[in-house]
């Protein structure tokens, strides 16, 4: 927004629609049957992946990634910063996205977008 050319009313307006926005983002996972970190991963696996796969096949994929990063086995305390961790996660998603019937192409890029997403929703600390 350019200060200048907006009053006090219309930035007022303007944060307000933002707030908006963002609030109906962190309910969109209500009515989808997904958890918000899987609904969150759903949306990294469309922008990725767009028309390419059915509904179903990209829903079961992020749903499947969460399950993933919240294992405690595969992803135990402090994998984000285990770089042998954050390799086998990736290639799980790989593995995952492939027996879905992703294309080979994508599955690589996918798997970097779906794992910089789990960083910011699954990182886990050293006192959990």
């Amino acid at each position: 927004m350019d200060d200048n050319q907006l009053s006090w009313g219309d930035k007022l307006k303007a944060a307000q629609e933002f707030a908006k926005e963002l609030e109906a983002e962190a309910k969109a996972h209500e009515g989808s049957g997904l958890s918000y970190e899987a609904h969150a991963l759903l949306k990294v696996v469309e922008s990725v992946i767009g028309d390419a796969a059915s509904k179903e096949a990209q829903e079961a994929l992020a749903e499947e990634a969460a399950a993933l990063y919240t294992d405690e086995t595969l992803a135990p305390k402090l994998w984000q910063a285990k770089d042998g961790v954050k390799k086998d996660l990736r290639q799980r998603v790989r593995k995952a996205a492939l027996g879905l019937g992703y294309d080979s192409k994508q599955v690589k890029e996918l798997s970097i977008e779906i794992e910089e997403m789990a960083l910011k929703l699954f990182a886990k600390g050293q006192y959990e």
